[in-house]
């Protein structure tokens, strides 16, 4: 900064206001006066020419539980910064629980029902009214550091060597924070200035949890059973005043546990805000590792298992983060680049499509990469809709996904993997014979092209929505202004070759677009090789493309190597002696067909972190648990990339091979009996196992019965037809006899 504010922090020395001045400090530009509260003189002394104060009263320690003597203090610090003319005066307040528990909880220390929350609540209302536009209070969440060994909320050791949470707040979601992140948050609200926060009521929150999703995190973390006990308020106060708790401080607390398990703390403590004002907060999971060393003391933690994790990509990463997250000690090995690539660096890029099925997997790891794909530079973007299209038409049908997919280049989700061409696996089926597997390269090959300019008519949106008024909002038929729709990512099959071209606009908001150029056999580019013949063949096979895209798009064509669109990878089993498993491309790699391959790997991850939960302390059990859970689905998922050209109409059989009529037909007929039956018949295959999470071998199933009942039905029509046919030809021989 240019001019220094000057920042009285009262309370310096304790949590928050010590919190407040390092964080002032750290930002830089900042000179941080320190003052007593306890003297009215110091008060105004130190206040004169502050542009700004961080107030903070202690109820516990320095007001010795007197609530009349903490809201006496908050209103000195208020009369003194009006006196000072100071700027901007921060408090850190609380919410007032009278409205809420009148009648409900009895009044304690006079008027108040959770004194150390009331007095705040007064302070605050004070506040508004002595400094209108120029104050902003500050709403803390339940400290973190209460967790801690000898805090009041530490983890208590049972008969049977189990631990327990013991508070009386039911269900309720609490909202956590790392007291050292209140400063940060004051830090920020501070530098903005009334400009602002003006008036403005801020959270502060690192986390939003149950006690029962604390009691499961310490045990995973440490390994030891932790339980969550909720008993009712009362009872819970006459228990602690029995472990030597004062009665006044068990009451208070009591009540303050009611109160928030009647209202949703989380209102007034939203994340998001915390993330935006201090980026480094501490999510809960954080500050545990932070403080590792002083539970395992606690818990007396017995040597943490050691796990390697060979492959940094998405299986590789999620799995490595439920490991640790159980008390592992894990080892992530990473190699690049894959030998089987036709060129290795990294630009060897593609699009990638994140369904509900991987963005499962990361939820349920804690990872919100919707949230990731918010933040600048992330690589990722929203698409709500595929434009599906040919070469000769950009947009044929527009198909809006339930929910909003993630679209990025390979590396912009991970970074490397052992992959298809895994070694570890190499090694382990020369070890072990019933470990075989078999590797195949995809015939597809393709090409990539980036920085085409904005074109009206190849419209995008990073949301998937419609920039026009008359598209197609279902999902078949002609969209009614087809090439003026805008849709997140665009599928387009070429005039005359079996292959598609994926268009997207890029994700730096830049409004340019990338493109990836596949042909379903590679050997179909040979004769492709100058920029002349690019061009040629995008004007033969794409004629719909913006004219002024071709000479760029030719240039880049020609000039780019020919990359391998994935590998098929099937292993006979997904685990070996010694505790190996076999995750994503390892043990089931496929061509990027489906869509599922990111996918398939997100979810090995949350399968294995299920049978780490399933099998405890037992970890010899895991790997041949782990074959017997997702086996199935592997070798669906292979059967699934093995038949989608032929589904697609891409062979040299195009729509008429069996496999392209009988998903053709089963599509038609589900979509209309579940139109019919108000959603009682489900989708067709493929949308399920993109849309709903289904199970590969369910979908693999499904369109087998589907494609049996196409047969059976062509069948009988076929014979009822050929009855019908037999039975006109003998009435007419009869008809002739009679005449």
């Amino acid at each position: 900064m240019a001019t220094n504010k000057l920042v009285a922090v009262c309370g310096a020395t304790g949590k928050q206001g010590g919190g407040a001045a390092r964080a002032l400090l750290a930002r830089g530009g900042f000179d941080v006066v320190k003052a007593d509260f306890e003297d009215p003189d110091s008060l105004a002394e130190v206040f004169r020419g502050c542009d700004a104060v961080f107030a903070v009263t202690d109820f516990w320690q320095a007001c010795q539980l007197d609530a009349e003597r903490e809201k006496k203090q908050g209103i000195n610090l208020v009369d003194a910064a009006k006196a000072a003319g100071v700027k901007h005066f921060v408090w850190s307040s609380l919410e007032d629980t009278r409205p809420v528990l009148a009648g409900m909880r009895p009044t304690l220390a006079g008027n108040y029902t959770t004194p150390h929350f009331d007095a705040k609540a007064e302070v605050d209302a004070y506040m508004r009214v002595q400094l209108p536009g120029r104050c902003t209070a500050l709403y803390t969440s339940v400290f973190m550091t209460n967790l801690l060994p000898g805090g009041s909320m530490d983890p208590q050791k049972q008969p049977d060597g189990s631990f327990s949470l013991f508070m009386p707040v039911g269900q309720a979601k609490l909202s956590w924070c790392d007291p050292e992140d209140i400063g940060g948050v004051a830090a920020a609200v501070i530098a903005g200035g009334p400009e602002r926060w003006a008036d403005a009521a801020v959270g502060v929150a690192g986390e939003h949890a149950s006690l029962e999703e604390v009691a499961g995190m310490l045990s995973r973390m440490f390994g030891r059973k932790v339980v969550a006990v909720t008993p009712p308020a009362d009872e819970w106060a006459q228990a602690v005043m029995g472990f030597g708790v004062p009665e006044g401080v068990a009451r208070d607390l009591a009540n303050m546990f009611v109160f928030y398990e009647t209202v949703d703390m989380r209102a007034l403590r939203p994340l998001e805000q915390t993330q935006q004002l201090h980026p480094a907060v501490k999510s809960l999971e954080a500050w545990l590792g932070e403080h590792r060393a002083a539970f395992e003391q606690l818990f007396g933690a017995e040597r943490k298992p050691t796990s390697v994790v060979v492959g940094a990509g998405p299986a590789g990463i999620l799995a490595a983060v439920h490991l640790a997250r159980r008390g592992h000690q894990v080892h992530i090995c990473d190699r690049r680049p894959s030998p089987l690539a036709a060129n290795g660096s990294d630009e060897r890029a593609f699009f990638i499509v994140m369904h509900p099925r991987g963005n499962r997997a990361l939820m349920e790891a804690g990872i919100d990469l919707h949230a990731a794909a918010a933040r600048p530079g992330s690589g990722l973007q929203p698409v709500a809709a595929l434009g599906v299209g040919s070469g000769r038409q950009l947009l044929q049908r527009r198909l809006p996904y339930s929910e909003p997919k993630l679209l990025g280049h390979r590396h912009a989700f991970c970074g490397c993997h052992d992959g298809g061409w895994s070694r570890v696996r190499r090694a382990a089926a020369q070890q072990v014979p019933e470990l075989q597997a078999s590797v195949e390269a995809a015939r597809m090959r393709y090409k990539v092209v980036r920085g085409l300019p904005p074109s009206p008519a190849c419209p995008f949106s990073s949301s998937g929505a419609s920039s026009g008024t008359g598209g197609s909002s279902g999902t078949g038929g002609q969209a009614s202004s087809a090439d003026k729709e805008a849709v997140g990512l665009r599928m387009i099959v070429p005039a005359t070759q079996a292959g598609i071209m994926f268009l997207s606009a890029a994700a730096d908001g830049s409004g340019r677009v990338e493109a990836a150029v596949a042909l379903s056999n590679g050997q179909a580019w040979e004769p492709i090789q100058s920029v002349e013949q690019h061009a040629a063949f995008l004007r033969k096979d794409f004629p719909a493309l913006p004219p002024e895209w071709i000479p760029e798009m030719a240039a880049q064509l020609a000039a780019f190597p020919l990359a391998v669109a994935g590998m098929r990878v099937h292993a006979s089993q997904l685990h070996a002696p010694g505790g190996l498993v076999l995750i994503g491309d390892a043990a089931h790699g496929v061509t990027p067909r489906t869509g599922n391959g990111l996918n398939a790997a997100l979810e090995d991850a949350s399968v294995l972190a299920q049978l780490l939960d399933r099998c405890g302390a037992d970890l010899a059990a895991v790997p041949p648990a782990f074959t017997a859970a997702r086996l199935t689905d592997s070798q669906a998922i292979l059967w699934l990339d093995d038949t989608a050209s032929a589904r697609s109409g891409s062979t040299a059989w195009g729509r008429f091979h069996p496999h392209a009529l009988t998903q053709g037909c089963a599509m038609l007929a589900r979509s209309t009996l579940g139109a019919a039956s108000g959603g009682r018949v489900g989708p067709a295959a493929m949308i399920a196992m993109n849309e709903t999470c289904a199970t590969y071998s369910s979908v693999q199933a499904q369109m087998r019965r589907d494609a049996l009942l196409a047969v059976t039905a062509g069948l009988l029509l076929t014979l009822l037809l050929a009855a019908m046919g037999g039975l006109a030809a003998l009435k007419e021989r009869l008809l002739v006899r009679r005449k």
